[in-house]
């Protein structure tokens, strides 16, 4: 025996089914002429075949009705259909009327065990279908003691039988209806719940877009001010250490020399904060252009320290730079040169920007000492990483190679 939530839909094939077999039966029972058959017998052995499938397909249809599947009990029903109606019809026309009286009682016999056995579920499972459709099959056992009674006791005609099919139709008129208003609560308590999940996820939504919101606000601020430290230690930082170089170099500085220093750095702070105002500033029209205050700025201060400088930039660019792009080429030289300054003792350093195939392409070379990438001190740590943040930020490659005797840094745009 197993269960299945789809039986109680099969169950209406298996009633149509056994309605169709109810008809057929009627139809003979109730016929005036033999058609569509050629005699009087045929229609009595299809009779019998039709009251065995109807007692079949009605059993299957309470069984289906109330989730039960009896595998085996149903297989051995099926083959006694089948064999009796085998028997029905090769069974010689004199013993014909005995048999069909031998096939009523084991209908009826079926008929009512069944009846029987759905009293006894409808009692086990608390089911409101199932217990409408127990009282109409208890309505049928009364029906079909009664006309036995009438048949074989008081030989009247007056059967209740046809009677059966407008009760057994009511009562799956109240199942349905039964359904339909289970069905209509269940929607209603599901539109109900949708609701407030629709509300609770409305406000849930609303907090984490508040939420997502203000971190937004808090990492563009980060980043305003990681964008700020990276520009004050990599513009007005090497403006500084250019500075205190020459502040250096020279013991006996007038007050003209040392305004000029000043005038500078007030320069290069300005520079800071018109590329972080607004980046959509001016472009130099050509490399050289770009290139010319780093050349000023620098040429002084390896002349000072005796660093032979070689500058060499393309004359033209084959697609314009963006001013991102420029400030980013700009800021990198100069933290490089910086560190030329500071750490490399170099004696030659050459900067050169050239425009290949589509790509630009910023190298800068000097002779010194070189480091080892994994010891470097934290001062040079914190350049080196600032312009691969830098570079990162535009979508470009950051090489740097480093040995005695050679450093390069380069930039590929």
């Amino acid at each position: 025996m197993s269960t299945h939530p789809n039986f109680k839909e099969t169950s209406f094939g298996w009633f149509a089914s056994a309605s169709l077999c109810w008809v057929g039966f009627l139809y003979n029972l109730l016929a005036t002429s033999p058609f569509p058959f050629t005699d009087s017998v045929t229609p009595n052995r299809v009779n019998s075949i039709a009251l065995l499938l109807h007692g079949y397909c009605f059993t299957l249809f309470t069984w289906r009705f109330v989730s039960k599947h009896y595998k085996k009990t149903e297989r051995c029903y099926l083959i006694l259909v089948l064999a009796l109606s085998i028997y029905i019809l090769l069974v010689p026309e004199p013993y014909l009327y005995g048999s069909q009286v031998i096939i009523f009682f084991i209908y009826i016999s079926l008929f009512i065990l069944n009846c029987i056995f759905i009293q006894y579920l409808a009692y086990a499972i608390a089911s409101f279908e199932i217990r409408i459709l127990a009282l109409v099959l208890l309505t049928f056992i009364l029906i079909a003691v009664n006309d036995i009674y009438l048949a074989f006791y008081e030989h009247s005609e007056n059967f209740l039988a046809p009677y059966s099919s407008p009760i057994i139709t009511i009562a799956l008129s109240l199942i349905f209806a039964w359904r339909i208003f289970l069905n209509m609560r269940q929607i209603r308590k599901f539109t109900d719940t949708l609701k407030i999940t629709i509300e609770q996820v409305t406000d849930d939504l609303k907090i984490s877009l508040e939420k997502k919101y203000n971190l937004e606000v808090e990492n563009m601020r980060l980043q305003e001010r990681l964008n700020l430290s990276h520009e004050l230690h990599d513009g007005l930082g090497g403006s500084l250490v250019r500075s205190m170089i020459m502040v250096d170099k020279n013991t006996d500085l007038d007050r003209n020399h040392f305004l000029s220093i000043l005038k500078l750095l007030r320069s290069d702070l300005r520079q800071i904060i018109d590329a972080g105002a607004n980046v959509s500033m001016e472009l130099p029209k050509t490399p050289i252009l770009w290139g010319a205050p780093l050349r000023h700025r620098f040429t002084q201060i390896f002349e000072e320290i005796d660093i032979d400088s070689t500058w060499n930039f393309s004359e033209k660019w084959s697609k314009t730079p963006t001013p991102q792009q420029c400030l980013t080429l700009s800021r990198v030289t100069e933290e490089a040169l910086t560190n030329v300054i500071k750490h490399s003792k170099a004696t030659k350093v050459s900067i050169s920007l050239s425009d290949q195939a589509g790509k630009l392409i910023l190298e800068i070379c000097d002779n010194g000492i070189g480091f080892d990438p994994s010891t470097v001190p934290e001062s040079l740590h914190v350049g080196l990483q600032s312009m691969q943040t830098r570079v990162n930020r535009i979508g470009g490659e950051f090489v740097m190679r480093s040995q005695k005797g050679e450093t390069i840094v380069q930039v590929i745009l």
